[in-house]
């Protein structure tokens, strides 16, 4: 298993990861649909608070994924 070590930043906050080399892109997109998702949030309902902002997101994102 060939693992490489990134940072990804999501709500303005850095994660180092430890991924599979082939799941990278797969982790960079899921990144930027959630940076995307959030930018959207903060600007529809003026919420300031990242964790709340967060929180909205993912149960939006895993509710679509549940959907599907």
């Amino acid at each position: 298993m060939n693992e490489v070590s990134i940072k990804v930043e999501i709500a303005g906050s850095l994660y180092p990861l430890k991924i599979k080399a082939e799941d990278e892109e797969n982790v960079v997109w899921v990144v930027n649909l959630i940076n995307t998702k959030i930018e959207e949030f903060e600007k529809t309902y003026s919420i300031k608070d990242k964790k709340d902002v967060l929180a909205m997101v993912m149960l939006q994102l895993v509710s679509q994924y549940y959907q599907k």
